[in-house]
């Protein structure tokens, strides 16, 4: 299984995240992909939970309790969005460039779904260690309500 380091190395701060989520929402437009930002402390249990949901091996996803009918949702759903992988610590400065986002204050990781145009979709905040399975199910609805925005 990969280690915290190889997964944190994901995770980028840039200095300026303006300029960055700029570029991701041109590069989204003209694709016209939906932007799905995954927000985690680097070296979090989320991030390893994002981390083996989405491009983890059967031997990574051990201890997440998924179907592998719902984990190809999953998957295919998240390649059809342009993808971005931010350390928490610029949550707060997200939050700032997303207008009329529904993040709550306390979030210390969350999947953020974006129009290709940048504007707010949903999001999914998930709790690996208390209710996996029901993890899984919100964050297939909130895959699910991507697709359809489209």
């Amino acid at each position: 299984p990969l280690d915290a380091v190889s997964i944190s190395k994901l995770f980028v701060r840039p200095e300026d995240l303006a300029q960055t989520l700029a570029d991701l929402k041109k590069t989204a437009a003209e694709k016209d992909q939906p932007i799905a930002i995954m927000v985690a402390a680097p070296d979090s249990e989320q991030a390893r939970w994002f981390h083996a949901l989405l491009r983890g091996t059967a031997e990574d996803r051990e201890g997440i309790v998924i179907d592998d009918e719902s984990l190809k949702a999953i998957r295919d759903g998240i390649r059809k969005c342009r993808v971005f992988w931010l350390d928490a610590a610029q949550l707060e400065e997200l939050k700032k460039l997303i207008p009329d986002h529904e993040l709550e204050e306390k979030h210390d990781s969350a999947m953020v779904f974006l129009k290709p145009d940048g504007t707010w979709l949903c999001y999914f905040e998930p709790d690996p260690k208390n209710e996996p399975e029901r993890s899984v199910k919100n964050l297939m609805s909130a895959i699910e309500y991507t697709a359809k925005a489209e």
